[in-house]
């Protein structure tokens, strides 16, 4: 069985024509659909690896029984302009050749790609790991504010037409697309159970803040090329509480991207010393054992499906704050949780938590709560809802057509 994945990745070739990605999708992230196939596609989008970029501190996608297919980027008018007759000729003779789709949230790869599918019948299977109309609206562009509401629209289209679909939030995203095909919930989020020890750790960690006068660490994932994740805010925030507090603050980002365009953030809020841009670095162990090393985590973003950094958070014990945005609050109790785009809110909550000493029940909350999406939960809600697929789709060949 062969089948194609869609989403508008960005996937970076190297000059021995591997390709590495940025976040997640390492090359172990697809074994949960190559043990439902014998070929997976992955198609998105790609650009080759740029002088002096350090490929070893990115995730290699490609790999046994996975290969990944690039295309020109259609994500901007210029772009659909310039590429979309070649990327829409490509992506349907992909289509053609495989025996099935997975659609990842609403991509303009993968819109092309159900409309292929849904024209000769192929078996879809929708991935709904975010909300189209926030991740656009929210984007930072008038046309993208413009174009929020067409996205919405074909992504609850597509909802109701694929005949599977797979949700990572358990209220928010099933609410705003419901779906008319089998439909399953699982986190795309993947963690193995935490050691006691980690706790211990954390407990340890912020006692031993009470008596010291380093500043307090606050820690923040996410892509610095657009406003998704409300690194402007997070650096209001942190201006807040440098004012208001007799404590110092720093905050630590990371995750791909410029970080000189939050140049100007910083000095408008005199912190251009208290903030610290960590780059990238493998998915997996490395990031939390960068976790470890913040007192805490804060997710102040515009759009979110579930957010998988907070939940890696929340397994290293680290009290955390979010915004109200798409599945946040399903992960955080009220207390912990700001309107988006609210600095102010979200530094009063944490100054809040740190003079009532509730630091310590927020880790321990937390660290309880993640075991909810731990791998040993949820990959076998994957391999049932992925194995009930592979099953329809064998179904589907074998019918006379």
């Amino acid at each position: 069985m062969k089948i194609l994945y869609c989403h508008d990745n960005v996937y970076i070739k190297d000059s021995d024509n591997c390709f590495y990605s940025e976040g997640q999708f390492a090359y172990s992230y697809w074994s949960t659909y190559t043990k439902i196939c014998d070929e997976l596609i992955v198609v998105g989008r790609g650009r080759d690896v740029e002088t002096g970029e350090d490929v070893n501190a990115l995730n290699r996608s490609d790999g046994d029984g996975v290969s990944i297919k690039t295309l020109p980027n259609i994500n901007s008018p210029l772009g659909l302009l310039k590429n979309k007759s070649v990327v829409e000729e490509e992506v349907i003779a992909l289509v053609d050749s495989v025996d099935a789709i997975i659609v990842r949230t609403m991509s303009e790869i993968g819109w092309i790609a159900f409309k292929q599918a849904r024209r000769t019948g192929k078996p879809i299977a929708h991935e709904i790991a975010g909300c189209p109309w926030d991740n656009t609206w929210n984007h930072g562009s008038l046309l993208g504010k413009a174009y929020a509401p067409i996205r919405a629209k074909r992504m609850r289209y597509l909802a109701q037409n694929a005949d599977y679909v797979l949700y990572v939030s358990k209220e928010f995203l099933p609410n705003r697309y419901p779906a008319k095909g089998e439909t399953a919930i699982a986190s795309n989020v993947r963690i193995d159970k935490p050691l006691p020890s980690v706790l211990v750790r954390r407990m340890e960690r912020i006692k031993s803040s009470h008596t010291t006068d380093l500043p307090i660490e606050i820690g923040l994932i996410g892509h610095l090329d657009h406003k998704l994740k409300g690194i402007d805010i997070a650096i209001e925030a942190l201006g807040h509480l440098n004012a208001q507090s007799d404590r110092k603050f720093k905050l630590k980002i990371l995750g791909p991207g410029n970080a000189a365009r939050y140049r100007h953030v910083t000095h408008a809020h005199d912190m251009q010393n208290n903030v610290q841009f960590d780059g990238v670095v493998e998915s997996g162990d490395a990031v939390l054992k960068w976790l470890d090393h913040v007192d805490l985590y804060i997710q102040p973003s515009f759009h979110e499906g579930v957010p998988r950094a907070t939940i890696e958070a929340m397994s290293r014990g680290c009290p955390a704050f979010g915004s109200n945005a798409g599945g946040i609050p399903e992960l955080l109790p009220d207390t912990y949780i700001h309107k988006a785009g609210d600095a102010k809110q979200l530094a009063a909550q944490i100054l809040k938590s740190i003079s009532d000493d509730t630091l310590e029940i927020q880790a321990q909350d937390n660290f309880t709560k993640s075991m909810d999406y731990t791998q040993d939960i949820l990959q076998p809600i994957r391999d049932e809802f992925w194995s009930s697929f592979a099953a329809f789709v064998k179904e589907e060949k074998s019918s006379p057509s």
